[in-house]
């Protein structure tokens, strides 16, 4: 195999991965990807585990650029991805209760705007004329997104990798990373597994030239198995609740379209759902790769966090409960672009922001291959 052929490898078939395969494969190096997923099938673990929300206004300064960034790639989906249902513009409305996040809201707003968004603050008073619902919502003013939506991240990851696939790139499912052969400084090898060869010494071993870890929640273990430093990152884990019963949207003065409702001092959102209402405390606890129990408390959790900021919620029966993880550093900005190792490159620590800045993410990632 000459140096030119050797394998580009990404780790993991959810958004991050899908999305620096896509890119990759559109920049010339379609035929050099090859994508390995533990699962059988493209985003079983944090893409299919969130509430698919594309939010311009990020809440982390480090962030700021990032969130208009990916909320236009939404809005004008490369060609050949932007097929029917992955995206549903609906616009968003981000509550402030306090002087110092309408502070920020307003700057994120000036950014928005001057990245071609088209993004307000509206008054308390206002809004509450139009949403009646949050009379009792404690808040001062708000931030509306009119470009803001909901994504089938899911389906979108499954259209990246095909079109990666259509410009000559590989994904093998079903093969987790076992192990990552070091020499000279430089990635050389990896080696992966079946769920069948788990337990036996089998392993198939591919070289290597670049190394992509897009591999969520197994990034940080996988880091400091190679050894190289895990960056501080680690996974969290959040619940995540569907309340009322189909229909009940109207009783709320909502539609399937309306914007998704997001409280950012103290930290909750909702927004329809299937015909009812997806909603979330945003808690946050430390979790270990993979599928994340649900905290056997909470629905009480739920039920004391939604009294104090969305109270009339709490009319609606609880329908089911699940939880999702979401991986980051405490700084919590992304982990992107070449490691200390050679050939090492990351696509993690996205934090629950990788939904809305899939695009960018992976352009930025891409352009490192590239460029080797």
């Amino acid at each position: 195999m000459t140096a030119h052929a050797t394998p580009i490898v990404i780790v993991g078939a959810g958004l991050a991965g899908a999305s620096v395969a896509f890119a990759a494969a559109r920049r010339g190096l379609g035929t050099r990807i090859h994508v390995f997923e533990r699962e059988p099938g493209p985003g079983r673990h944090a893409t299919a585990q969130n509430a698919a929300m594309v939010r311009a206004l990020l809440d982390e300064d480090v962030l700021a650029a990032w969130g208009s960034a990916g909320t236009l790639w939404w809005n004008a989906l490369p060609a050949g991805v932007d097929t029917p249902g992955l995206f549903r513009r609906t616009g968003s409305v981000l509550l402030a209760e306090q002087a110092a996040t309408r502070a920020r809201l307003e700057a994120r707003v000036a950014m928005a705007c001057r990245a071609g968004l088209e993004a307000r603050m509206i008054g308390a008073a206002e809004l509450r004329a139009t949403w009646p619902m949050l009379e009792a919502v404690p808040f001062t003013a708000a931030a509306h997104v009119a470009e803001d939506g909901v994504a089938d991240p899911v389906a979108l990851a499954a259209r990246l990798l095909a079109d990666a696939e259509a410009h000559g790139a590989t994904v093998h499912y079903d093969r987790a990373l076992t192990g990552v052969v070091v020499a000279g400084g430089r990635v050389r090898a990896a080696d992966f597994k079946t769920h069948a060869e788990h337990a036996s010494r089998s392993r198939s071993s591919l070289e290597v030239a670049e190394l992509v870890l897009a591999s969520g929640a197994w990034a940080p273990e996988q880091l400091r198995a190679l050894p190289a430093d895990d960056r501080g990152l680690a996974p969290w884990r959040r619940h995540l609740a569907l309340v009322g019963e189909v229909g009940c949207l109207a009783a709320l003065g909502l539609e399937h379209d309306s914007p998704f409702f997001w409280h950012v001092d103290r930290q909750a959102y909702f927004r329809p759902e299937s015909g009812a209402v997806l909603t979330s405390v945003c808690d946050v606890a430390a979790s270990l790769a993979g599928q994340p129990k649900v905290a056997s408390d909470i629905d009480e959790r739920l039920h004391a966090r939604l009294a104090e900021v969305f109270p009339f919620l709490l009319d609606l029966p609880l329908r089911r409960t699940w939880a999702g993880l979401r991986t980051y550093r405490p700084s919590h900005d992304f982990v992107l672009g070449a490691a200390e190792i050679g050939g090492l490159h990351l696509a993690c620590g996205l934090g629950g922001h990788g939904v809305t800045c899939v695009g960018p993410i992976g352009e930025a990632v891409a352009r490192g291959l590239a460029a080797q």
